[in-house]
Parts: C-alpha cells; sequence; structure tokens
C-alpha cells in the first residue's frame, strides 16, 4: 500500500483521490498515480466517488507511460472501460492485460 492509496484503504476514497491527485501534479510521469487514481474512480463501492470517464482518462495515461506493457495498468483500463458500460472494450484490454502476466 504506497502513501497514495492509505487513505483510501482507511475509508477515505475521496481523501486518497486529492493525494493521488497532488502526486501527479507533482509527478505528471508517474505511472502508478495514474493507475491507482483510475482503479478508485472505476471500483470504489461508494457511487458518488466512480467516475469512468475521468477513470478511462487516467489508466489510458498510465498504459501510455508504461508504453501499453503492463497488466495492472492495462487491467485496470479495462475496469475503467467496465465502468462506462464500454464491456467490449473493457474485454479487449482485458485479453491484452493476460499475456502481460508472468
Amino acid at each position: 500500500m504506497t502513501a497514495d492509496t492509505r487513505n483510501y484503504h482507511k475509508g477515505q476514497p475521496d481523501k486518497a483521490i486529492s493525494d493521488l491527485n497532488e502526486s501527479i501534479r507533482l509527478d505528471s510521469n508517474g505511472a502508478n498515480s495514474y493507475n491507482n487514481l483510475a482503479w478508485i474512480l472505476a471500483t470504489c463501492p461508494t457511487d458518488s466517488v466512480r467516475n469512468g470517464k475521468q477513470a478511462v482518462q487516467a489508466a489510458t495515461k498510465a498504459c501510455e507511460l508504461t508504453q501499453w506493457n503492463n497488466a495492472h495498468s492495462l487491467g485496470t483500463l479495462a475496469a475503467s472501460y467496465a465502468e462506462t458500460g464500454d464491456f467490449d472494450q473493457a474485454v479487449k484490454y482485458q485479453m491484452q492485460a493476460m499475456p502481460c502476466v508472468d
């Protein structure tokens, strides 16, 4: 668990999102921060926190920063598309993530 996600695991997703946005502001090349932000926005159990469109944007950036070769980022992108209801894209990226797993 990173400092950026500690608040999420404490049940404070809004604080975690704020922390991750600050991490991204300080290091715009931090793929893990984009990935963690996208994961929270796509999968948080609190309906008001989830935002599929923003999740797709953040997950896409994480994938770009990892040259589309990181299973975690690709899986997060799949979850993000699922949150938007675009299940064709979700399956596409989940399938793309599978060969990346060792």
